[in-house]
């Protein structure tokens, strides 16, 4: 049972077998139900009745198993890999049972169901190593196949990187540059050179336009995809602490984020508000292009008005300006905006057409997404993890009247700088809150943000996310303004 578990910690992981605090806390929970097992089986006789009381005892353990595991809200996804790693990792605890019968006289089966729970992580790993060759070999080839059909598309490649705003830029880009040209992006959130390679199958032959949003987690991640993809055009969003856990550091990040703009063939997009893109820039001897919102950019953003409604301003441009009024909320959707008009512009796109698109544009699910709901005004920011979205959601968060309330999970991925994150993260929510709801690992170090903040309002802490929403109901007030700061799931 738990090695359903162990497979989707892994499946989360991209099916690497790094050790962690999850795998270590489920191998501990098989072992703390394993030994009473055995005590039991060793202290009692052959009697039907002492065999009857051990089996019980398996069944009250395969039902604990069964509650824990299906209270998670990450369930594992059975694709093709994830079957056959599964298959293998049932094949090799019956394999070791059986051995323990043959080779241990009297107790062999007790012995062997010990030791088979006991090192259910070791069959993962030992699954994973058998059937991860295959599979990566598998996703290599086609990878290789799809880099191939790209190279031979007309199409123009465009690439967006940052460690923010990269999904909202290539869904606002597209929309622009479909008025004048037939457009393929990446879909959802897909940022992977698999995710990557999915849409480029899918790509007819008579697209113009190839736009792919790129995510790293590691030094070469960004340089493979730029060294495969061949960018004419690229944006780089900006640069913070993302993903440290496995980066190590800041300035890896940035290093990495640049490998973008120094493989575009023609003109590179920088949003200057952000000092390490303003770096990129400097340090770019290609053709490019500075946005911001001040006046010192190539193209910026000028006449900003936020509202609780949406945004208005205006994109000066070298040859003109264009009067802008946008549904998204905001001012880091006013930032990803001018650099998509910036952009499209460069790309022969007329600004009323860049006009019109961006009227037309809707919140992309729980990227700052209002909802009012049950007498609630909600600001879903659900998907956001990093310092930079929550300082721009709570200038949004600002703009309504009313009691406002933030749940929060923290910041996750930030390695050895995760408290001092989570300590940053709970003193910008104490200059903005009312009451704050804190649940997972992280609610302690945001806890101690909030009164290092001076924050002096409720604070409702809970174990996990389910029992924080199931206390909305207590802890709300008609009218109150909700913030969903995260919704992380419980792999992390």
């Amino acid at each position: 049972m738990t090695q359903l578990r162990f497979l989707c910690l892994a499946q989360n992981a991209n099916y690497k077998t790094e050790i962690n605090k999850r795998w270590v806390a489920f191998s501990f929970l098989n072992l703390l139900l394993a030994t009473p097992y055995v005590c039991f089986g060793a202290l009692l006789s052959d009697s039907v009745l002492d065999e009857a009381i051990v089996l019980l005892y398996e069944c009250i353990v395969t039902a604990v198993l069964i509650l824990i595991i299906k209270n998670y809200r990450t369930k594992l996804k059975f694709t093709d890999r994830a079957k056959a790693s599964f298959y293998v990792t049932l094949a090799l605890p019956l394999a070791s049972l059986a051995s323990c019968v043959a080779v241990i006289k009297g107790n062999g089966y007790l012995y062997g169901v010990f030791v088979t729970v006991a090192v259910s992580p070791l069959y993962t790993f030992l699954a994973l190593s058998v059937t991860n060759p295959h599979f990566e070999k598998k996703n290599r080839i086609f990878f290789r196949k799809a880099m191939e059909k790209l190279r031979e598309s007309h199409a123009i490649k465009i690439m967006i990187t940052g460690s923010y705003g990269k999904t909202a830029c290539k869904n606002i880009l597209a929309s622009m540059l479909e008025r004048k040209y037939s457009v393929i992006a990446t879909e959802g959130n897909f940022n992977t050179p698999m995710g990557i390679a999915f849409t480029v199958e899918k790509m007819s032959g008579r697209e113009e336009v190839f736009i792919a949003e790129a995510g790293a987690r590691r030094r070469g991640d960004i340089r493979l995809l730029t060294k495969e993809i061949h960018p004419d055009y690229s944006i780089t969003t900006g640069v913070c602490p993302q993903h440290l856990a496995t980066f190590k550091s800041l300035h890896n990040v940035f290093l990495e984020k640049s490998e973008l703009s120094k493989g575009t063939k023609k003109i590179s997009v920088f949003n200057c508000n952000d000092k390490y893109a303003l770096k990129m820039y400097r340090e770019h001897r290609g053709g490019k292009i500075m946005v911001c919102c001040n006046k010192e950019g190539d193209v910026y953003a000028d006449n900003v008005q936020l509202t609780k409604d949406g945004s208005s301003f205006r994109i000066v441009y070298e040859n003109g300006s264009i009067d802008i009024r946008t549904k998204l909320l905001g001012k880091h959707n006013i930032i990803n905006i001018t650099l998509c008009a910036a952009l499209a512009l460069q790309m022969g796109v007329s600004a009323e057409d860049i006009k019109t698109a961006v009227e037309s544009l809707t919140p992309v699910p729980h990227r700052l997404e209002y909802i009012y709901a049950n007498g609630i005004h909600i600001l879903d920011d659900s998907y956001n993890s990093n310092l930079v979205g929550v300082r721009s959601a709570l200038e949004v968060l600002d703009l309504f009247p009313g009691r406002k309330v933030v749940l929060s999970q923290g910041i996750v991925e930030g390695g050895r700088y995760n408290g001092k994150l989570n300590t940053e993260l709970g003193r910008n929510l104490s200059a903005h809150a009312d009451a704050v709801i804190l649940c997972g690992r992280n609610a302690k170090t945001v806890g101690a943000g909030l009164r290092a903040g001076g924050f002096s309002g409720e604070i409702y802490r809970y174990s996990d996310l389910r029992k924080a929403q199931s206390a909305f109901g207590k802890i709300l007030r008609k009218d109150d303004v909700l913030f969903l700061q995260n919704d992380l799931p419980d792999v992390y």
